[in-house]
Formats: C-alpha cells, structure tokens, sequence
C-alpha cells in the first residue's frame, strides 16, 4: 500500500490473547466457592461480575490493586472482615488462580514469528505489573518479549489513547509503526485504532466482525510475512 509505514512493532495484549487465564479463572472460583460456601453452582458469573466491576474501578484508579481484590472477596463471600482476614481469603484464591494459568498454543510460535522477522515484541496490558509479569513467567513466555508494559506503569489504561502512545513510546516506534494485537474489540483493536496504530482482532469466539476491523480467529492465521510489508491490516 502506497504511502504505508513499515512495521517496526507489534504489541501482544495479555489476557485471552497469549493467556488464557479466563479458564483458570473460573475454575478457581468454583473450587473456592465449594470451600467456602458449601457449593461453586453460579460462582463463576458472580465472581466474573465482581472481577469486572472492581478491576474497572482499579483502571480508574479509584482502589488499589489490593483494595479491588478485597471487595471482589467482601462482596462475594458477603462478610465484615478485616483487611488481613480479606487478603488471606483472596490469597486462596489466587493460588488456586495461579495454578491454572496455561499459555494458548498459538501464543509461543506466534511471539516466535515476529521475532524472527526482526519486530519489536511487546505485551501492552491492563493491570499491575507484577501480577501480569508474573503470567508471562510462569507461562514461559517471558523470554519471547523484548518489552513489557502493564497499565500501571502508564497514565492511563486502555482503551486511553495516552496508554498505546506511552507504550509505543517505550518500546522506541511510532504509531504508525505499530501494531496492536488483542481479544478486546474496544479496549485493544478500536483503542489502538484511533490512536494510529494498526490493529487485528482475536477474535477466538468467532464474533460477527464489524466493517472495517481486520480479524483472526487464532494467532496462527496471521501472516506476518505480509505484516513486516505494511501490506495486511493497513487501516
């Protein structure tokens, strides 16, 4: 395409696009329910609305990363507890959280081959940092990625134009440079796009996909041989 930058970057999202955590997620909630409320039936939703509406509020930075986990905890076991009580609930879950965590098979060679083609790699995610570094590490991924940005090293969290701009700023590229790579239609494909970078959805749930939005269902249909030539997904 006449006119078209080529692509020095690619910026992977985290979760549900190289992690698939929302498994792991809903696995542990069942079982921690079944511990603490005598049965996990309707856990899953409760927690995921839960999860949704205090991580929303910790992107707003209205809560601190331990503050969110304490109401999700509070409100979904419905008890007056104090903080230290709270956090070792949570720390249940979590382990049993974090024993979940699986890489998706189409995440590695994916990372692989935009290694190879000389790309920048980066993970631009929402969340805190350690908690999503140690993902990556656990999942072995971490040694396929040349940079790591999460949300809470940013100003803002995205969809905010100001968190792909920081991020591509980091990793030394332009937005037109860029690539974004997500599951999140709005947060990572339509963010990233009206803040000029490229972007491709995964959409892994086979969605109807609006005009205009370039689209994969697995990260191994993406033809980075044509990307690296600023020919494919020039929105």
């Amino acid at each position: 395409m006449e006119g078209a930058s080529m692509l020095k970057a690619v910026l992977f999202d985290l979760d549900e696009t190289l992690i698939d955590q929302r498994s792991a997620a809903d696995a542990a909630a069942t079982e921690w329910a079944c511990r603490h409320c005598g049965e996990g039936e309707g856990a899953v939703d409760k927690w995921r609305a839960l999860s949704e509406k205090h991580y929303a509020a910790f992107q707003r930075r209205e809560l601190t990363f331990q503050e969110q986990r304490r109401r999700r905890v509070q409100d979904f076991l419905q008890v007056k507890a104090g903080n230290d009580e709270l956090d070792q609930l949570f720390e249940e879950y979590l382990e049993l959280y974090e024993s979940g965590w699986r890489a998706f098979e189409d995440a590695g060679p994916a990372l692989d081959a935009a290694l190879n083609l000389g790309l920048i790699v980066g993970v631009l995610t929402n969340g805190d940092a350690g908690h999503q570094r140690l993902k990556l590490e656990k999942c072995g991924l971490s040694s396929k990625v040349d940079v790591f940005i999460a949300s809470s090293l940013l100003s803002a969290a995205k969809p905010a134009p100001e968190a792909f701009l920081e991020a591509v700023a980091i990793i030394g590229a332009l937005a037109e440079e860029s690539l974004m790579i997500g599951d999140s239609l709005s947060q990572d494909v339509q963010g990233a796009l009206r803040s000029r970078l490229r972007a491709i959805w995964l959409n892994r749930q086979r969605s109807s996909v609006p005009a205009g939005i370039c689209a994969v269902a697995s990260l191994g249909e993406i033809r980075w041989e044509l990307l690296a030539d600023a020919r494919q997904c020039q929105r």
